[in-house]
């Protein structure tokens, strides 16, 4: 975990209201959400390949949230609480990524807001805001009070991996794809895609139906450029202003904010950290006003991986599975066959070519009749460097959120 996340009860007295949301219902939801995206934005800007959780970050997006920026420091609505956050130590923050993804999925899925802005924000209207966030703290930490005292007297050496597994279903949401590597591998998928003698007629439907788009390059242009056009190092916000002539690109954007009413699992049940909601659509749409259509981008990292590990989801689960194109063994298939391990055939072989003292063999030269079963694969790679063999294994996790990962096994050979 990157850091502590301050909870509710750390700040503030009182138990926590039954339920939490209603202390924001005075804010539209539309302000709401372009709120916690000035704090999102500002712990991960877009260019940014790591988070961002200074202290200088953490103060300046609690001030944002009060609308607190234009006054000094010292003499602000947010000055006792910047007081109160330094008296704590460097390693417990405010607002993390899944603070703000938590937030955005459960005002996604409540209704009852107020539909007009007032003319200015009371102070107690912003500092609920602030509540809320730290309320929203407490329940993704919920489930780090299933640890017994005793278990790392139990678990003795193991505790550590025990420790990082049972906070997985958060810890994961920090880890940063570098955006352009992400681009590549989406390319790389996707003209595997269209290149394919049985999958090619059907992405190509898909992207027509789904994006209006019926070329990989087009879709890609538009999903390239949306990505970064929608960086503001003044606002300090991921948005979008699409001229209502640009029917293309809103068609994308508003296929990406369109709304799945997802069911929001109750707090006490871990698939509420499944973020599915937001996995499917991290695009809120802000309507049209002026000839201009607002879109707000909640989570960069959500709509960089739309061409790469959610398109994989996407494709199987909104295309594939209901028009029974195939089964989700031959899915798997293509995805890990003649898709992912290409790809990390390609890597080992740029890496392997400038080197003359390695030797690079992939999976056509580790297939083996051993005593007489058969084609019997060894291993998926070997790389050799002196007497340092590398065997690895490219694996694919076919959940909701895939992780495609070689795994490497090094083997000493004695002289």
């Amino acid at each position: 975990m990157i850091g502590i996340p301050i909870k509710y009860s750390d700040f503030f007295s009182g138990p926590i209201p039954i339920n939490p949301v209603n202390l924001i219902k005075s804010i539209p939801k539309d302000e709401l959400i372009a709120s916690i995206a000035a704090i999102n934005t500002r712990l991960k800007p877009i260019f940014n390949t790591s988070f961002d959780n200074s202290r200088k970050t953490q103060i300046e997006s609690l001030r944002a949230i009060l609308l607190d920026l234009g006054n000094p420091i010292n003499r602000g609505i947010a000055t006792p609480f910047i007081k109160q956050l330094l008296e704590l130590p460097d390693s417990q923050i405010l607002f993390t990524r899944v603070t703000c993804l938590y937030a955005y999925q459960e005002i996604l899925a409540n209704t009852g807001f107020t539909t007009t802005a007032p003319p200015s924000y009371t102070p107690k209207q912003r500092i609920d805001l602030f509540k809320y966030l730290l309320i929203c703290n407490e329940r993704v930490l919920y489930f780090d009070t299933s640890y017994s005292e005793n278990d790392h007297k139990i678990l003795g050496n193991r505790f550590f991996d025990y420790f990082m597994f049972k906070e997985l279903p958060h810890n994961q949401y920090y880890f940063v794809p570098h955006p352009f590597n992400r681009f590549y591998i989406g390319w790389f998928l996707m003209d595997k895609l269209n290149n394919d003698r049985f999958f090619s007629k059907h992405f190509k439907d898909y992207l027509d139906t789904t994006f209006g788009i019926d070329d990989i390059s087009e879709f890609f242009k538009y999903i390239i450029g949306q990505f970064f056009g929608s960086n503001d190092d003044n606002l300090k916000i991921t948005y979008l202003k699409v001229k209502v002539g640009y029917t293309k690109a809103i068609k994308v954007l508003a296929e990406m904010s369109k709304r799945n009413g997802i069911p929001l699992p109750i707090h006490t049940d871990l698939k509420v950290l499944d973020f599915l909601e937001l996995k499917k659509s991290p695009v809120y749409d802000g309507g049209v006003k002026n000839g201009i259509h607002s879109f707000i981008v909640m989570d960069s990292i959500l709509f960089l991986e739309k061409v790469y590990s959610l398109f994989i989801n996407d494709f199987w689960f909104d295309y594939l599975k209901p028009k029974a194109i195939c089964n989700r063994k031959d899915w798997g298939d293509f995805i890990g066959n003649k898709f992912f391990e290409p790809f990390i055939d390609l890597i080992f072989k740029n890496i392997s070519s400038e080197n003359k003292r390695s030797t690079y063999l992939n999976q056509g030269f580790l297939t083996f009749n051993i005593n007489g079963k058969g084609h019997v694969e060894y291993a998926d790679f070997y790389f050799r460097h002196k007497n340092k063999v590398l065997l690895i294994e490219a694996k694919s996790n076919y959940c909701r959120y895939p992780v495609d990962t070689p795994i490497f096994r090094t083997v000493s050979l004695q002289n």
